[in-house]
């Protein structure tokens, strides 16, 4: 147990509150960007789960965007082939 609490406490410290091997078994895009509360960090393939929910995205880069700390997205084209490797 003491593990399982030190490894999440780790993670707490990141600003990573929760994760789940799928998004039909957690909360959806729209409901995650909406608990971005003062800052962003996004990696990932393309963004289009994220821009798919239109409203909460703009909602989010709006209320996350600080002069002292901008919104980073680190963006990998889908159709790059080392990702098949």
């Amino acid at each position: 147990m003491y593990v399982v609490i030190a490894e999440l406490s780790v993670l707490w410290r990141l600003g990573i509150l929760g994760a789940d091997s799928a998004i039909s078994k957690g909360i959806d895009y729209g409901k995650a960007l909406e608990m971005c509360k003062d800052s962003m960090d996004f990696l990932g393939i393309g963004a289009s789960k994220l821009i798919g929910v239109r409203d909460e995205f703009r909602s989010a880069m709006t209320r996350c965007h600080r002069d002292e700390r901008p919104i980073r997205l680190l963006l990998c084209p889908p159709t790059i082939p080392d990702l098949f490797r």
